[in-house]
C-alpha cells in the first residue's frame, strides 16, 4: 500500500514539473506557449506529445484578419491579436472571455511574462503592457513602426523588440527605456536570446547582429540578403536564420558562419529540436536538416509560418493553401487537416492542442479527437485526476481483502463465525476427541497403582497351605489301623 502511494506521489510531482517547466525557454516557462516560437530561443519545441489523428475542437470567429500567432497562459487561455486592433482573450473551451480594444493594426505576436503581464507591439510604434485582468499598465513609444517583430522576454523580465528604423529596444518591466541598439537597417524579424543572455537580431539588409545583455556590440555578420526570418538558437548556442535567397545560415556563438543551400526561398522562421535537427518552411514545402541528411516534405508553399515541434518528434507546419501538416523526423507525411487559407505560425497548448489563426478571420483549435466539453481540462490535469482515481480504486480494493486477511492471521475469531473457517476451527475438537480416548486409556494404564494392591494376592498364596493339611489327616488314620493286627498270632 505504501509503495503504491509513493508511486502516485512521484507521478504527480513529475506531472507538476512538466506543467511548470518548458524545454528551452528561459523566461515565462510556467506558460505553455508564452511568446512567438514558444521561448526566447525561438526553438518552437514543446513538452507535449504529438497528435496522431486531428480533430477540430472548435473555431473562434475574430471578425478580422489574423496575421500573428497566438500565445497561451498558465490557465490555458489563448491570446490572439487581429488586424483591426483588438486583443482577444479566449477560454480553453473556445468561448470569448474578453476583447481589449487597442485601436491600431497589430501583426506582432504578444508575449506573456511569469506574472501574467501581456506585452504587445502595435504597428504605430508603441509597446503596450496589460495585467492579467486586461487593464493597461503602461505604454512605451518606439517612435517607429513595428512590423511583424515580436516581443522577446529576458531572464530578468526585460522586453526586447525591433522596429523599422533599425533599432532594437530594451524596455524595463515598468515601461521605462533600458537601452537601444542601432542596427542600421529595417528590423522585421523577432529577437532571440541565448541562455547566456546574448540577443540576436536579423535585419532586412541580410546582416545578423549579436548584442550583449547591457546593449553592447558583440559582432555583426553579413550572412545573406533580405532577412524576414527570425533567428533560432540550439542548445550549443548556434544560431539559424533563413533568407529569401534560398540559404539557411548557421552562425556559431563565436561568429563563424556556414551556409546551407536549401533550393527554395525562405520566408518563415526555423524550429530547432533538442537533438540538433532544424526544420524550416520554404516555397517548396517543409525542409528538415538532420544528422541523416536534408529532406523536403511536399506540404505545399509555406509563407510566414514557422514549424512547431512535439516532444515525440512530430513536426507541425501550416501551408499557405490552408492546411496543417504533421510530418515525422524522416520527412514522411503523417496527416493533413484543412483549415482556412493564409495561416499564421502555430501555438501548442498544454494538452497538445494546436492553435492557428487564418485570413478567413478564424482561430482554429485542432486536438486529438477531444470534444469541446472535454477540452475544458488540459490533458495533464486529466492524467493527474486519472492517476488519483486509480489510486483510490487500488486503495479500495486492498482495503477489503487485506483487512480480512489480517483478521484471519491475527484474530481468527472474527473470520470464524461468518465464514467456513469457523467450522474448520470447530472441527479440530472432534479430531481431538479421538486422541483423547487414547489419552484416557493411557490414564487407565497409569493408575496401575490401584491394581498393585490387588496384586498382593499374597493371600492367594496363603490359601494353598490348607490343601496341604487335608492329605496329612488320612496318613494318620493309616498308622492307627496297622498296629493291632500283628498282636494276635503270637498266642
Amino acid at each position: 500500500m505504501r509503495s503504491c502511494k509513493w508511486k502516485v506521489v512521484v507521478v504527480l510531482l513529475w506531472l507538476l514539473v512538466l506543467s511548470q517547466l518548458g524545454i528551452k525557454g528561459v523566461s515565462a516557462t510556467s506558460n505553455p506557449w508564452p511568446m512567438f516560437q514558444h521561448d526566447s530561443q525561438r526553438s518552437g519545441e514543446t513538452t507535449c506529445i504529438g497528435i496522431k489523428q486531428p480533430f477540430l475542437k472548435w473555431s473562434y470567429f475574430a471578425n478580422s484578419y489574423i496575421f500573428a500567432s497566438s500565445v497561451i497562459d498558465y490557465y490555458g487561455k489563448i491570446y490572439v491579436v487581429t488586424e483591426d486592433g483588438n486583443l482577444h482573450i479566449i477560454a480553453l473551451s473556445g468561448q470569448k472571455e474578453k476583447i481589449i480594444p487597442v485601436g491600431v493594426k497589430i501583426d506582432s505576436t504578444p508575449a506573456i511574462s511569469k506574472d501574467g503581464s501581456i506585452y504587445v507591439g502595435v504597428s504605430d510604434g508603441h509597446v503596450l503592457c496589460f495585467n492579467s485582468e486586461g487593464k493597461n499598465q503602461w505604454i512605451y513609444s518606439t517612435k517607429s513602426r513595428i512590423k511583424t517583430s515580436s516581443v522577446a522576454l529576458g531572464n530578468d523580465g526585460t522586453i526586447f523588440i525591433g522596429t523599422e528604423d533599425g533599432i532594437l529596444h530594451a524596455i524595463n518591466k515598468d515601461g521605462s527605456p533600458k537601452w537601444q541598439y542601432k542596427a542600421g537597417s529595417n528590423i522585421q524579424s523577432s529577437p532571440a536570446i541565448s541562455h547566456e543572455g546574448i540577443i540576436y537580431i536579423g535585419c532586412k539588409d541580410g546582416s545578423l547582429h549579436a548584442i550583449s545583455s547591457d546593449g553592447g556590440f558583440k559582432f555583426k555578420k553579413d550572412v545573406t540578403k533580405s532577412i524576414f526570418s527570425s533567428p533560432a538558437i540550439d542548445s550549443k548556442g548556434n544560431i539559424y536564420i533563413g533568407s529569401a535567397n534560398k540559404i539557411l545560415s548557421v552562425i556559431t556563438k563565436d561568429g563563424e558562419v556556414r551556409s546551407i543551400p536549401i533550393k527554395a526561398q525562405i520566408y518563415s522562421s526555423p524550429a530547432v529540436a533538442r537533438d540538433g535537427s532544424v526544420y524550416i518552411g520554404t516555397a517548396d514545402g517543409l525542409v528538415g536538416i538532420t544528422k541523416k541528411g536534408i529532406w523536403c516534405a511536399k506540404t505545399g508553399k509555406i509563407f510566414n509560418c514557422a514549424p512547431a515541434l512535439s516532444s515525440d518528434g512530430i513536426i507541425y507546419v501550416a501551408s499557405f493553401d490552408g492546411r496543417i501538416h504533421a510530418v515525422d523526423q524522416e520527412g514522411k507525411l503523417i496527416w493533413s487537416y484543412e483549415i482556412g487559407f493564409g495561416p499564421t505560425s502555430l501555438a501548442i497548448g498544454q494538452d497538445g492542442t494546436i492553435y492557428v489563426g487564418t485570413r478567413d478571420r478564424n482561430l482554429y483549435a485542432i486536438g486529438s479527437g477531444i470534444t469541446a466539453e472535454e477540452s475544458e481540462v488540459p490533458r495533464i490535469v486529466k492524467k493527474v485526476v486519472k492517476k488519483v482515481e486509480e489510486v483510490k480504486k487500488e486503495e479500495i480494493k486492498p482495503v477489503a481483502p487485506p483487512e480480512p486477511a489480517i483478521e484471519e492471521k491475527v484474530v481468527p475469531t472474527p473470520v470464524a463465525p461468518p465464514k467456513p473457517p469457523v467450522k474448520e476451527k470447530v472441527v479440530p475438537p472432534p479430531t481431538v476427541v479421538t486422541p483423547p480416548e487414547t489419552a484416557i486409556e493411557e490414564k487407565v494404564v497409569l493408575p496401575p497403582a490401584p491394581v498393585a494392591p490387588p496384586k498382593p494376592p499374597v493371600k492367594e498364596k496363603v490359601v494353598p497351605p490348607p490343601a496341604v493339611v487335608t492329605p496329612p489327616e488320612p496318613a494318620i488314620e493309616e498308622k492307627v489301623v496297622l498296629p493291632p493286627a500283628p498282636v494276635a498270632p503270637p498266642k
